[in-house]
């Protein structure tokens, strides 16, 4: 369910819905999904599989594209019509299954403006022309992520020229109560005909040619002689289109002299029995992705044995949770068998370690909840960024409910912005006297393209805050904080409405987009500077976090419970950090939740570890050099603190207090040769204690993130207003004067609304 009550609506499309790996785990999300609540939709190219009546057994609705190739005027009819099904049913989130799937759907749900757009990558396109993975590569760079079930198939798609950080891994899930009260063995066994004691050596399988079926029926003849009772079964059925396979296999059977050796049993609906039955259960394959089956015999507890390809290594330890042995060695396969028919002991142990790995790491909830964190995730993204431009890999205007809330907020801005309340407002600040000082972080050249890694809420374009300055300019004067400051103190009032800009924390950016065209309209500004990541490749504290939470919450199976699992690991209390769950809602806001609450020292214990855990953190925002600085100053920029590491000061020691707000001060006087005046709080955190510390650091003038301030210290809690890209967007991305206008004026409630605790 969305975080407001209405279901998501989930549209996923698979080829097929016969029996395979794919369409097994697309399946089974969409009916957990649908159990808790979503409005989920299932698409298909043939209306064809075991699987077509369960779908309608449950009441989610079907639905079938049929094509016989995508290059005919039929193909686009369909694709057309899908097209109108996603724009009438407002789908959420399109998620595509296998190259098929993928070509079919994205470009249609990318057109038709869904929010969300996933393709599925479930294997290593063994099956797949030169040009098919051409074209399944370009339709999915218009996807907002490419989801993939191991991470060699993410290493494949990266050799195949597919862009690393829209990869998003995810192993398949299995149903462990499928394989909980089996039927004993002994009824499973008589019903194929296997003698009481005898192996029965098992591969499940669809019976095609990459599944390594020749090799394990070498592999059956080379033990045939050596254990007279073994039997060999072969579970699974061949593709319509392939049936002549089937036939192959048994006449290769026939020449092995294999005839009453191996049992074909075709398609069954009690594997979870079956593989209980087996001694020993065989994946032979030649190219897999990560089997549904070798995560099932693990479940039931058979030893398993293995070919060492895709992510198979992934999911068996080789001598821990089953042996592994090179792909097409049939000799290589028979041996590790013999072993584990000699020694029961060994298959018992590795059958129970199995089991034990699929509970803790294979499990279909597992999965479920991973897959549904990805969907909030993306939406929420979306959400946030406010920007046509909603795609990674596309523009695409917001989905249906979106923009109508940005056309709502709009006319209710334009309403606001006409009435006298407006003019009220605007009469009271000038009167009081109070001066607007703008709050920025970044400025970037392209919002869309920067907050796919960024933090977009730190994020403004350049043509956008250029819309604000000259917005601001023609309704306030422009003054720098020293005039502001001295009037402030001095009691003396201005003469008519006065604004500031300042910008936080350091970043390269603003040199190259924002003080070029302050410079060239002669407006005066401030940058507050992290002194110990002046002129150094360094990460900002924040930045350095998101990007590593960011990666977790995409890769990690169950990222709330792992974060959680690792503060506790950490001796980092979490219960009251995390007692809410929105607070791991999504990345952002876990971050968000944990800087302000945590010292330094924990946040940097958290980000080591985290670090070992996803790889390391990549620093794209970089941060000013001293000859930058010392540019801006000249070019008329006050220069102020911002702390030496960016601390949340209510959160360290009074000794780390007094040397973030000293330490940094003295810094900065040396090498620019004057006095620091001004201060701001990271973060806008603040309490009475850090505020008297600031005062006997030397700082004149400190600057907030809120309205909240300290009366008996006014001047070192001066409030700003903090801007980015969607501050004064319309539904389009669009600079917005109304918005704008509520936002300066303090009409729009949430624009200044802080849930900071500061006892003041």
């Amino acid at each position: 369910m969305s975080r407001t009550g209405a279901p998501i609506r989930l549209l996923k499309i698979v080829p097929t819905l016969l029996c395979g790996g794919t369409e097994n785990q697309a399946i089974t999300l969409a009916r957990s999904l649908h159990e808790q609540g979503y409005a989920v939709e299932v698409a298909c190219l043939r209306r064809l599989g075991p699987f077509v009546k369960e779908i309608s057994d449950r009441g989610i609705p079907l639905s079938e594209y049929h094509i016989s190739g995508f290059y005919s005027v039929s193909a686009l009819v369909q694709k057309a019509r899908f097209l109108r099904h996603i724009v009438k049913c407002r789908i959420d989130v399109m998620h595509s299954y296998s190259f098929y799937g993928n070509v079919f759907g994205i470009l249609p749900a990318r057109l038709a403006a869904t929010p969300v757009v996933i393709a599925s990558i479930r294997d290593r396109g063994a099956y797949l022309t030169p040009m098919q993975k051409r074209v399944q590569r370009f339709v999915c760079r218009f996807a907002d992520c490419v989801l993939v079930n191991a991470t060699a198939v993410k290493a494949w798609l990266v050799s195949e020229g597919y862009d690393p950080s829209t990869i998003i891994v995810i192993p398949n899930g299995v149903e462990l109560n499928r394989f909980d009260a089996l039927p004993e063995p002994g009824r499973i066994r008589f019903e194929l005909g296997v003698p009481d004691g005898a192996p029965l050596v098992m591969v499940v399988s669809r019976l095609t040619r990459q599944k390594g079926l020749e090799q394990f029926l070498e592999a059956a003849g080379l033990l045939a002689a050596r254990f007279p009772t073994a039997r060999f079964a072969v579970v699974g059925y061949a593709h319509p289109a392939e049936q002549d396979y089937e036939n192959t296999l048994k006449a290769m059977a026939g020449r092995l002299g294999l005839t009453d050796r191996v049992i074909f049993t075709g398609l069954r609906q009690d594997v979870p029995a079956l593989l209980a039955a087996a001694t020993i259960s065989v994946m032979p394959s030649l190219n897999e992705a990560l089997s549904n089956v070798l995560l099932e015999s693990m479940a039931a507890g058979a030893a398993v044995v293995a070919t060492r390809v895709g992510g198979t290594p992934e999911a068996i330890m080789d001598g821990v949770t089953g042996l592994l042995v090179e792909p097409g060695d049939a000799s290589a396969l028979a041996e590790s068998i013999a072993r584990l028919v000699r020694d029961p002991a060994l298959a018992r142990r590795l059958g129970r370690a199995a089991r034990r790995h699929i509970e803790d790491r294979y499990s279909v909830e597992r999965m479920v909840f991973a897959t549904e964190q990805l969907y909030l995730n993306l939406l929420a993204r979306k959400r946030r960024k406010m920007s046509p431009a909603a795609s990674p890999r596309v523009p695409a205007l917001p989905r249906h409910a979106d923009r109508w809330r940005w056309h709502l907020k709009v006319k209710l801005a334009s309403a606001i912005a006409g009435t006298w309340r407006l003019e009220q407002e605007a009469r009271r600040s000038r009167e009081q006297r109070r001066p607007l000082i703008l709050g920025y972080h970044r400025v970037v050249e392209d919002f869309a393209e920067a907050s796919q890694t960024e933090m977009p809420s730190m994020l403004i374009s350049r043509a956008m805050f250029e819309r604000h300055i000259e917005w601001v300019g023609r309704r306030f004067r422009f003054a720098s904080l020293d005039e502001i400051g001295e009037r402030m103190s001095s009691g003396r009032p201005f003469s008519g409405p006065v604004a500031a800009i300042t910008f936080d924390d350091g970043y390269r950016d603003v040199y190259e987009n924002a003080f070029p065209f302050l410079r060239r309209k002669g407006i005066p500004a401030a940058m507050f500077l992290v002194t110990d990541l002046v002129s150094r490749p360094l990460c900002q504290t924040h930045d350095r976090l998101y990007y590593l939470v960011e990666r977790a919450f995409t890769t990690w199976n169950d990222p709330r419970r792992e974060l959680v699992e690792l503060m506790n690991k950490l001796t980092i209390p979490s219960a009251q950090i995390l007692r809410h769950r929105e607070a791991l809602s999504s990345a952002m806001t876990a971050v968000s939740t944990l800087l302000p609450v945590l010292p330094q020292a924990d946040v940097i214990r958290l980000m080591n570890c985290l670090e070992t855990l996803v790889g390391p953190a990549s620093a794209e925002a970089a941060t000013l050099t001293w000859p930058m600085v010392h540019e801006m100053r000249r070019g008329g920029m006050t220069i102020g603190s911002h702390t030496r590491t960016h601390v949340s000061l209510p959160m360290e020691t009074d000794d780390s207090v007094r040397d973030e707000l000293e330490g940094s001060k003295r810094f900065l006087e040396a090498q620019l040769g004057e006095r620091i005046d001004h201060f701001a709080y990271p973060g806008g955190q603040f309490t009475p204690q850090v505020v008297r510390a600031s005062r006997d650091a030397g700082y004149r003038y400190a600057y907030t993130a809120c309205r909240h301030g300290d009366m008996r210290h006014p001047e070192l809690t001066l409030e700003r207003l903090f801007l980015w890209e969607g501050s004064s967007s319309d539904a389009d991305g669009h600079f917005s004067s109304a918005v704008f206008n509520c936002q300066i004026h303090d009409l729009w409630p949430p624009a200044r609304r802080c849930e900071r605790t500061h006892h003041v």
